[in-house]
């Protein structure tokens, strides 16, 4: 393996558990930082290097950009909106990178990083369900990312098996069925919804059976699947949970008729405790990806993912793909299908199923004119330097009220809020450090800080 090989390994590896690694990078400074650092260096390489690809991806990533910006100046809190909106920034450029990559024959290499961490996600989650007897909350420390990760990557790791003919054919089988085991005890409908969809689609893509033998499999396996999900639908929980979910829904709805540019970036949970019934505070998205996007970044949002969905299907309607392409292919149907009815604000899993987009798409081609590539390819550097080096001021002010909160002195706390002052979160802890009384559960009380990404809470 080459030391690019290497790298491109070890950093795609790295986003996968660790930078991307949702309750590591919003609780974990040091994680946070470095993702912050290997993202932009690396991103600014990529884009020193090669530039935005000549690919419809780009224009649609604009379109999705121009979404994000457009909503922070009226969100809800546009200095948590603006942080936020990093995020798709870079999955943004991760994307069009990814296309990149795969173009100039990476892929096998990036897959390979997805499957070991598959394999330590798989044997971590198995591990604490024969500890614990009970459903895991795996690597990421949350149930339902454990179970979407393991699920979007079982199709894939069949197929590999499948296609290998060497020692590797055994491990790939092993890592398929330690895979399909963590789907299981992850007690996920939404895995498994996204494993059987996946499944479906991909037999329909890569058999030679004829048309009716294809459609009563498809028809039996479907009405099992069907079966499998009300049975589980019906245990104790889900049933609580499926009356929260369409609260999400209802709230989402009423967001995007009310905020045509949205509420902000991430600030989905925000918005849902001014309006939802259900009385939780835990829930950091509306459970459906199209319905969070456009509660967040309202019509514009929309817009732009509509810009991005037509895109990928022209590039997939296209071209004649692979059987390794068309096995990316049917698991983004079941990455689709789990979206329906969840959304993961996840570095990782957007990594994960950007690669299948990348890898799919990677043939098209849109030229751009040689000033309009290059102007592109220079607004997007510019535009990486100047985000980041915000977020990494936004680090240093929570580094320094983190040791406020360690130490309990005042400078501290105050020295965070000149570095960040439209962070209200330090201003409260300021007043309270200053004798003033803070209510809980008050307008003013900003514990949910925790869930709208970003790390510590009020105490």
């Amino acid at each position: 393996m080459s030391k690019l090989n290497r790298l491109i390994f070890g950093v795609t590896l790295f986003i996968a558990l660790i930078g991307g690694n949702y309750m590591l990078y919003h609780l974990i400074l040091p994680a946070r930082v470095a993702f912050h650092l290997v993202a932009t260096i690396g991103l600014l390489a990529c884009l020193y290097v090669v530039g935005l690809p000549h690919h419809p991806f780009t224009l649609g990533a604009l379109a999705m950009l121009a979404a994000v910006v457009i909503a922070i100046p009226s969100a809800m809190d546009p200095r948590m909106a603006l942080e936020n909106g990093w995020s798709a920034f870079i999955n943004l450029l991760l994307l069009l990178t990814l296309v990149q990559l795969c173009r100039a024959g990476y892929e096998q290499t990036l897959y390979r990083a997805h499957f070991a961490a598959g394999a330590i996600v798989a044997i971590v989650a198995i591990a604490e369900f024969l500890i614990r007897l009970t459903r895991p909350y795996g690597f990421f420390f949350n149930i339902s990312l454990t179970g979407a990760y393991a699920a979007a990557l079982l199709i894939p790791s069949i197929h590999t098996a499948r296609e290998c003919r060497n020692g590797l054919r055994v491990a790939y089988w092993y890592l398929s069925a330690i895979l399909a085991v963590t789907v299981v005890i992850s007690g996920e409908r939404g895995a498994l919804l996204s494993a059987g969809v996946a499944g479906l689609v991909y037999l329909s893509l890569t058999t030679e059976w004829r048309a009716w033998v294809k459609t009563l499999m498809a028809a039996g396996a479907g009405l099992l699947l069907i079966t499998v999900l009300i049975l589980m639908t019906l245990q104790p929980g889900h049933g609580d949970g499926d009356v929260e979910r369409w609260d999400l829904w209802r709230a989402s709805m009423s967001l995007i008729e009310s905020r045509p540019l949205g509420v902000g970036p991430g600030l989905f949970a925000q918005a849902y405790r001014q309006i939802g019934t259900t009385g939780q505070n835990r829930y950091g998205d509306a459970h459906n990806q199209i319905l969070t996007i456009g509660a967040e970044l309202g019509g514009p949002g929309l817009a732009a993912a509509a810009v991005m969905l037509g895109v990928f299907f022209f590039c997939a309607v296209n071209h004649t793909l692979t059987p390794s392409q068309r096995a990316a292919l049917a698991a983004l149907a079941g990455i689709f299908a789990h979206l329906i009815g969840d959304s993961f604000p996840a570095g990782n899993f957007a990594l994960l199923t950007s690669l299948y987009v990348a890898y799919v798409c990677k043939d098209t081609r849109l030229d751009f004119p040689k000033i309009v590539h290059k102007g592109l390819t220079w607004a997007a550097v510019l535009a990486v330097v100047a985000w980041s080096y915000t977020m990494l001021q936004y680090d240093r002010a929570q580094y320094v009220y983190e040791r406020g909160l360690f130490s309990g002195r005042y400078y501290d706390v105050y020295e965070a809020t000149k570095l960040d002052p439209q962070m209200r979160l330090y201003g409260l802890e300021l007043s309270r450090l200053d004798g003033a009384e803070v209510v809980k559960g008050s307008a003013n009380d900003l514990s949910l800080y925790g869930l709208t990404m970003y790390g510590r809470v009020f105490k």
